[in-house]
């Protein structure tokens, strides 16, 4: 009997072993959570700075040399990574278009499609590209 019940605590205790090991592997533990997190915040960031492009462009009726704020388009904009301190890239691509990049340590689970206007994400690049309607 006593044998019984060792072999069933082992059974047991392999079982949740396995079941642990299994769902860390599955979600990644708690370095991927936190990495997601961080690219979540990176993400956020990126699309205030759209916001603000897309405002100081339709105000100004121009594309602005950079983010930042002004009167009519106020902040607080955070124009650096706040986990590597590395400043969060500009450029325009087109007449009405710009993107905005920074290093990702999960891109390819941000999704493509954002949800704000023209905004989409370029896993590749690590850029939100987007655009403006200017005349």
């Amino acid at each position: 009997m006593a044998d019984r019940q060792n072999i069933a605590a082992w059974a047991i205790a392999a079982l949740a072993l396995f079941l642990v090991v299994a769902g860390l592997l599955l979600t990644g533990g708690p370095a991927q959570s936190r990495a997601e997190y961080r690219d979540r915040i990176r993400i956020e960031d990126m699309m205030d700075l759209a916001r603000n492009v897309v405002c100081q462009a339709e105000t100004g009726e121009v594309m602005p040399d950079a983010p930042g704020a002004t009167i009519n388009c106020p902040g607080p904009l955070r124009l650096t990574d706040p986990f590597t301190g590395d400043s969060y890239r500009y450029e325009t691509t087109g007449p009405r278009n710009f993107r905005i990049c920074a290093g990702f340590e999960y891109p390819e689970n941000i999704p493509s499609r954002l949800g704000y206007g023209a905004d989409s994400f370029d896993p590749a690049a690590g850029c939100v590209i987007s655009a403006v309607s200017i005349p």
